[in-house]
């Protein structure tokens, strides 16, 4: 489902999700510690992929946060489509900063012709399908992917490889 909890201790969970027997397929969240909620506008479950959430760091400054989860490499292109549709969507109409933050599952390697300034020289040296998409997406949005502007050990690069999954 899709909603606000409280959490014991010291935050506030906004969640979209799905059905409890699709757990680990969809589904995005984001804790927010209790003391800055009050900074929030408002937020949307776009999706089961997509949350947005509007933040109003002053009267001048409005941050939009927009957490995600892609889909996998696997999914199918119709899928995948939708999600890129939609993230393109929410993202032309989000005001003020943008910060995207979340799982897209691409693998976009390192900087080099194709790519332009939209990633660094500290990715892996993979590029697939979704990593593609992703740079595409970057460009034609004005936005970087962060993480590849700094060096990384290797094993913080990779979410995880799971060969015997069926």
């Amino acid at each position: 489902g899709k909603g606000e909890l409280t959490m014991t201790g010291e935050h506030v969970l906004i969640y979209s999700g799905v059905k409890e027997e699709y757990r680990a397929r969809e589904g995005v969240a984001c804790y927010i510690k209790k003391e800055n909620v009050k900074y929030i506008r408002n937020w949307t479950a776009i999706s089961e992929r997509i949350l947005k959430i509007e933040w109003e760091i002053d009267k001048n400054m409005v941050l939009t946060i927009i957490v995600t989860y892609g889909p996998s490499e696997d999914e199918k292109v119709k899928i995948k489509d939708e999600y890129w549709n939609k993230l393109t969507e929410v993202t032309e109409e989000s005001r003020g900063r943008l910060l995207i933050i979340g799982d897209i599952n691409g693998r976009v390697g390192k900087k080099d012709e194709e790519s332009g300034e939209t990633i660094g020289i500290h990715g892996e040296n993979t590029r697939n399908n979704n990593g593609r998409r992703l740079i595409e997406f970057c460009m034609l949005n004005n936005l970087i992917i962060t993480n590849t502007f700094y060096e990384h050990k290797d094993v913080h690069k990779y979410t995880r490889e799971s060969i015997s999954r069926g």
